[in-house]
């Protein structure tokens, strides 16, 4: 028994959920404390770039790893990141992706267009890709990277240890977290729309690698697309990603009500696609990840008769004892996560210094971009 009481958990609860949501503050500002520190001449390095951006983002990875590892829980298997995944389930991830992009793209627009009637001017540094070479980069520290860590923490222990208080708080939580994190009022909108898919799937099926493969779809088509525009505009001499908007006579605010109708009506659409496409994807989804086998009884037969009776655990045989310790132990999770579910002191604290942190991070941007700060 008393090794039972040690052993490693299976899921993460509220406490690791608002420990983590912290924790990756902690880690990033302690990071870019250090990166400030190097001179001016180091960090403008195109390599020092890339692999500042690249242990950025591994940060997340990192949270999620030190959290499982205090708090003794299988990551893997708490995080989702045991589910498989099958050509049928990339295919619709890419066009869930797709659908996001062109469905609810005009709602940022709109929204960032309001900001701007407001006087609101981009704060958001823009990139640069002048080689092939420099694609690939901005594919591996913006497009793969930010989809495995950024997951791994967000969806698999953030809003794995919130669905014990409920599906929706588990799914609106995580996402305003998410969307936060990124710092900034443009991406609001956008990051909010697809922080809300993926935690949904997530949720849903508890595999976490669909989560990321349409993560890294949304920033790889981005990245994709803004590579082609700049390579075409230089082989023809023209400025295709800065055309100049036809002057209209009507009123600014009258252009922004239009544009937001034409939104509502993508928006809505693309609410349909991807509520059948996400419909089809947890079917695929059940499929692969089939539990059939799960906690069936077998029996070994010899000449007719009857040999020896053993359970299957997880698809495996095991003897009697071990599936003995296997349900203690499972009582014994059941039991912790009860007790986890009344919102302790320390929970309260983490959580709120960590949306009080992320709320005053993307207040600051949105001033700035009005020129208050």
């Amino acid at each position: 028994m008393g090794r039972l009481l040690t052993e490693k958990r299976r899921q993460f609860g509220i406490y690791e959920a608002a420990l983590a949501s912290l924790l990756f503050i902690i880690y990033n500002f302690i990071f870019l404390q250090l990166y400030s520190f190097l001179p001016g001449s180091v960090r403008s390095n195109q390599i020092v770039y890339f692999l500042a951006n690249f242990l950025l983002e591994f940060m997340f990875a990192l949270t999620a790893i030190t959290v499982a590892s205090a708090r003794r829980v299988k990551i893997k298997e708490a995080s989702g990141m045991n589910k498989k995944v099958s050509g049928n389930l990339v295919f619709y991830c890419f066009l869930i992706s797709i659908v996001c992009l062109i469905g609810f793209s005009q709602i940022t627009t709109a929204f960032i267009e309001f900001l701007e009637l407001l006087g609101y001017s981009s704060v958001l540094s823009n990139f640069v890709i002048n080689t092939f070479w420099q694609y690939l980069l901005y594919v591996l520290v913006s497009c793969i990277t930010p989809a495995v860590c950024e997951e791994l923490l967000f969806r698999g222990v953030i809003a794995s240890g919130l669905k014990q208080f409920g599906f929706m708080v588990a799914l609106i939580v995580s996402s305003v977290i998410f969307t936060l994190m990124h710092g900034n009022a443009e991406q609001t909108v956008h990051q909010f729309i697809i922080g809300i898919v993926v935690g949904y799937i997530f949720l849903k099926t508890g595999n976490l690698w669909l989560g990321v493969l349409i993560h890294f779809f949304n920033n790889f088509i981005s990245i994709t697309e803004y590579y082609i525009l700049i390579t075409i505009s230089k082989n023809s001499g023209s400025s295709i990603l800065d055309e100049t908007v036809a002057s209209s006579s009507m009123s600014p605010w009258v252009q922004f009500i239009i544009d937001l109708v034409v939104a509502l009506i993508f928006a809505g659409i693309a609410f349909l696609l991807v509520r059948n496409l996400i419909r089809n994807l947890i079917k695929e989804n059940d499929k692969v990840n089939s539990n059939n086998a799960k906690n069936a009884n077998a029996q070994i037969v010899v000449d007719g008769k009857e040999e020896q009776t053993v359970m299957m655990i997880d698809g495996k045989v095991v003897d009697q004892q071990t599936a003995e310790e296997k349900n203690v132990s499972e009582t014994l999770t059941q039991s912790a996560s009860k007790d986890e579910k009344k919102i302790s002191a320390p929970v309260i604290v983490l959580f709120s210094l960590s949306f009080a942190y992320l709320a005053f991070d993307w207040l600051l941007s949105l001033l700035k971009g009005f020129g208050v700060v």
